[in-house]
């Protein structure tokens, strides 16, 4: 056996160049998807070769993916029964869904951005106009009154968009509320991340509708309290419930400063 000082690369130095932890290639052994090329027989230490690099970094990617590595393992153990395209199409299969949630984060991270930059323009003591980015939202009609509101059910109907949204494999963003509709019903709404043919498959739903919010300016207010519960109830209270054109949840600033916060729309421009 040629000297593991010159043809092989010990576990620390393996390790390194491949970027797995020396518990990660030793549970890669156990499960017998990366062997050592070489175990000395009287120190037990174990050695690689430079070509089981390119191994021990489509392991890191499967994991990275959210592939198991026993997977591989199994392929490598039982290459006359696997098809090497088809694990590597599962693969890629996994990495494009993780670059999927990948985007989808990044647009969920702006969307409480833009939220929390708008709850610091929405003053609490009077009314303020405030200018959104353009959104696309989902809505619901819901059972609710001008004289009887019922928060159970504004949760019921939120709730009801979330799962529909999950159902259909959208991306949910932060705005959520209530919206008046030009028929002068309230409609629940969840803002999406737009999407190609994103009204097509909404429609065969049958139960929402898409609106593309357009950048308008908008007279608010914002409403605090105890529980959300309760801004709601103290809008209803403060404004006559035919001035009242959105509620929307301001729960990135809650969040943010533990206060709860609910934005009160009196006139949007976008309806007249």
């Amino acid at each position: 056996m040629p000297s593991p000082r010159h043809n092989y690369f010990n576990i620390g130095e393996f390790s390194k160049l491949s970027r797995c932890s020396i518990v990660s290639l030793r549970y890669y052994e156990k499960i017998g998807a990366l062997i050592p090329a070489y175990v000395d027989e009287k120190t037990r230490y174990r050695y690689y070769t430079l070509q089981q690099l390119h191994q021990a970094r489509l392991i890191r990617i499967c994991i990275d993916a959210g592939v198991s590595p026993k997977l591989l393992s199994e392929y490598l153990n039982k290459r006359d029964s696997l098809d090497f395209n088809e694990i590597m199409d599962i693969f890629s299969s996994k990495a494009d869904e993780m670059l999927r949630r990948a985007y989808a984060n990044k647009i969920l991270i702006a969307s409480h951005k833009e939220e929390y930059r708008r709850s610091l323009k929405v003053a609490s003591e009077e009314p303020s106009w405030a200018t959104s980015l353009p959104l696309t939202i989902l809505m619901l009609k819901t059972k609710l009154h001008d004289n009887a509101f019922d928060y159970q059910e504004y949760l019921h109907s939120v709730s009801a968009i979330v799962n529909i949204s999950r159902d259909l494999g959208l991306t949910t963003l932060s705005q959520q509320g209530l919206r008046r509709g030009k028929d002068g019903k309230w409609y629940a709404y969840l803002s999406v991340q737009p999407e190609p043919n994103l009204e097509e498959r909404v429609v065969e739903n049958g139960k929402m509708i898409v609106y593309e919010v357009p950048t308008v300016p908008r007279l608010s207010q914002a409403i605090h309290g105890k529980t959300m519960e309760e801004c709601f109830e103290t809008a209803c209270s403060t404004f006559p419930a035919e001035e009242i054109t959105w509620f929307t949840e301001l729960w990135t600033y809650t969040m943010v400063t533990g206060v709860n916060a609910l934005e009160v729309t009196l006139r949007d421009t976008a309806l007249e």
